[in-house]
């Protein structure tokens, strides 16, 4: 028998350390996969000693989507802002075992939104704006992310109308140059061939920078020629847009931009060669039936979207990502990304994900409580002048034994959720709990008419329509109950050799 040799010994568990290693790093880099198969894989994180952000990230360092920081690299050319990269800094905490505990003090409003109690409802910016808008006009954005439930503009289309009746505004909002679902009610879009489309989704990391609203399209070439056509459809808001607003960059060259309305070509534009992100207003009568823009150029040039709207109002944005659990943010170039939200003046942001984490079925979700809670301290951190609320996951059903039975793991993404919103201090809406929580959906699917469909996962418009509207009452009136309260905070007075500030809530 051959002798054992100490090497070989030490060669083979080498091997078996890297193999760990590698399925650990897969385990963490793509949990969607981890969530499929339903195997407790472990993860990088859980292996080495968590790090302040500030320790770990340096400048120009590429960013996984897990870490906190957005990333620094970025094709932008004009100058940094220092100054918001400071604050930025600066707004970021370091995360320990110690800073994930849950504030137990958590308020629950009449109109069922969760969030940390504390004297500013994170709702108050959203609403602030609003009550601006009702009596000096303007515009107010709201971004609506989320996965195939949002598709063709559910939720999304109902949530606008809510808005736009109340405080004013046309159109849809901002969609792609190249149709990825079927589109919103109101207007028909056609684009030609030569326009390619990347999701932000997909492994791309140029479109991960910059897809702010779900993806990029793009063309290059020697010399191309390409077009985009919207066409009103029926006399409801989203059709009766006033003007178009194309957010592009990226261009080697300039580009010409033929404006054509009805046929009748009305206005020739330069877009002139641009590393960056630029916008372009072009005014649409109220009685044009459709409108062309023709774009001829060479080399590269993108289009992040193409926003119907008026003059002012409120918009809402759809923005689905099918297959996503929306730990997309992290990604966005943070100065493009807070350049558009000042531009578009984004007072919103709804995040509503969680239906392709469920059939994992995994005995914890904390891996993804930790995730999304990063992903809205990143949102937050970017852009602090705006709102957001995390529209929790809806319930959804399995078939065992001949009956249809919630997922064990619809409860845990659900806390996983709520949990992170509360820790980012951001507000939390519980869809599972107003559609009738555990082993509800049957009841959507088998209603007459039916509210969900077969796959017993996915509302249809019916349903669709019935919990945006729960949302939106509920919205409407936290609403009204936050324009019945004045904060007023005190000065700071000495009490007993003790400083205090004084707080109290008065009813206008």
């Amino acid at each position: 028998m051959k002798p054992f040799r100490p090497f070989f010994a030490l060669i083979f568990l080498l091997a078996v350390a890297g193999l760990f290693l590698l399925v650990a790093y897969a385990a963490e880099k793509f949990p969607v996969i981890r969530d499929e198969v339903g195997v407790r894989l472990p993860l990088i994180s859980n292996l080495v000693e968590e790090v302040c952000p500030s320790e770990a990230f340096q400048e120009n360092s590429e960013v996984p989507d897990t870490a906190i920081a957005f990333t620094t690299d970025t094709v932008f050319v004009e100058p940094k802002d220092s100054a918001f990269q400071q604050d930025l800094t600066d707004s970021i905490q370091c995360l320990s075992k110690d800073s994930i505990v849950v504030d137990s003090t958590i308020t629950q409003s009449v109109a069922n939104f969760e969030y940390v109690d504390s004297l500013e409802n994170p709702l108050s910016v959203f609403f602030e704006a609003l009550k601006s808008l009702k009596s000096n006009g303007g515009k107010v954005r709201v971004l609506h992310y989320g996965d195939s439930q949002i598709e063709g503009d559910r939720f999304t289309t109902d949530i606008r109308n809510t808005l736009q009746n109340q405080f004013g505004g046309f159109g849809v909002g901002v969609q792609p140059v190249v149709p990825y679902s079927y589109l919103p009610a109101g207007f028909s879009q056609w684009s030609s061939d030569g326009w390619e489309y990347s999701s932000l989704i997909d492994a791309n990391t140029d479109v991960e920078r910059i897809g702010f609203f779900g993806g990029v399209s793009s063309v290059g070439g020697d010399l191309w020629a390409e077009k985009v056509q919207v066409k009103r459809r029926g006399g409801i808001r989203n059709s009766k847009y006033t003007r178009l607003r194309l957010i592009y960059g990226y261009s080697e060259n300039n580009v010409d931009l033929v404006k054509i309305v009805d046929g009748i070509a009305v206005d020739t534009i330069t877009l002139s060669a641009y590393w960056g992100i630029e916008e372009k207003f072009l005014s649409v009568p109220l009685s044009a039936k459709k409108v062309e823009l023709r774009f001829v150029g060479s080399g590269t040039f993108k289009i992040l979207g193409l926003s119907m709207e008026s003059a002012n109002g409120v918009f809402v944005d759809n923005i689905p990502l099918r297959g996503s659990s929306g730990l997309v943010f992290s990604g966005f170039d943070r100065l493009l990304f807070r350049r558009i939200t000042e531009w578009l003046n984004v007072k919103l942001v709804i995040v509503q994900f969680g239906v392709n984490l469920v059939p994992g079925n995994l005995k914890s979700y904390k891996y993804y409580e930790k995730q999304l809670y990063r992903q809205l301290v990143a949102l937050k951190a970017v852009q602090p002048k705006m709102s957001i609320v995390v529209i929790g996951v809806s319930d959804m059903s399995e078939r065992i034994n001949g009956n249809y039975v919630s997922y064990p793991s619809v409860e845990k993404v659900r806390d996983a959720q709520r949990n992170a919103a509360l820790r980012a201090g951001v507000a939390f809406w519980d869809t599972y709990k107003v559609m009738g929580g555990k082993n509800s959906m049957p009841q959507w699917v088998f209603a007459k008419p039916s509210l969900a469909t077969k796959d017993f996962v996915h509302f249809n418009f019916r349903g669709a329509k019935k919990v945006a509207k729960m949302f939106t009452d509920a919205l409407m009136l936290e609403y009204s109950n936050f324009k019945q309260q004045k904060i007023i905070k005190a000065d700071t007075v000495s009490v007993d050799s003790v400083e205090s500030t004084i707080y109290s809530r008065e009813h206008e």
